[in-house]
């Protein structure tokens, strides 16, 4: 999820200004964004039992790629609200699974090798998204940059929901 971390610091502000919003304009949309991430966060924690790893991903991918089209469709000041807090809830969802996964797939000895890269991957490809997306940002909408942010996770959807590994297992 560190690849989407140039919403918050390069696209957001964009849209923002581009939709003649003052600069607190974009405190309350990442408040809509981390009001939601603590909502599914908390809705993933309450049903994680009862819950498919498999459906949950589709689901909470979903959420998040439905709520970046959206914006990009429907640049409008209350689909850029509610689209952050719908993809908050996604993120705020999905992240324990993944964290889950990622813990199980490695071998107890080495999960702090693999815990550890995954943290440099994701701190390392930060700054990298983030030049990337003001580059295209500078020479594009940023509509389009939204939308090619779905793309991704919508490649996410379709391997889980066609994968057999992905499993019927429930979340434990």
């Amino acid at each position: 999820m560190a690849v989407f971390q140039c919403l918050d610091d390069v696209i957001l502000p964009v849209m923002v200004n581009s939709l003649r919003q003052e600069a607190d304009a974009l405190g309350y949309v990442l408040g809509c964004a981390g009001a939601g991430g603590v909502m599914g966060a908390m809705v993933y924690m309450i049903l994680c039992q009862r819950l498919r790893t498999k459906s949950t991903m589709i689901l909470t991918t979903g959420m998040i790629a439905g709520a970046l089209i959206a914006i990009a469709v429907f640049p409008l000041w209350p689909v850029l609200l509610v689209g952050a807090f719908v993809a908050g809830m996604g993120a705020g969802a999905v992240s324990p699974l993944l964290s889950t996964k990622l813990q199980r797939a490695a071998p107890l000895g080495q999960r702090g090798g693999v815990l550890g890269a995954a943290s440099a991957l994701a701190l390392a490809l930060t700054p990298i998204t983030t030049i990337a997306s003001g580059h295209a940002v500078s020479s594009m909408d940023s509509r389009i940059v939204v939308a090619a942010l779905a793309v991704p996770l919508l490649i996410t959807i379709c391997v889980t929901a066609i994968s057999r590994r992905a499993g019927a297992t429930r979340i434990q």
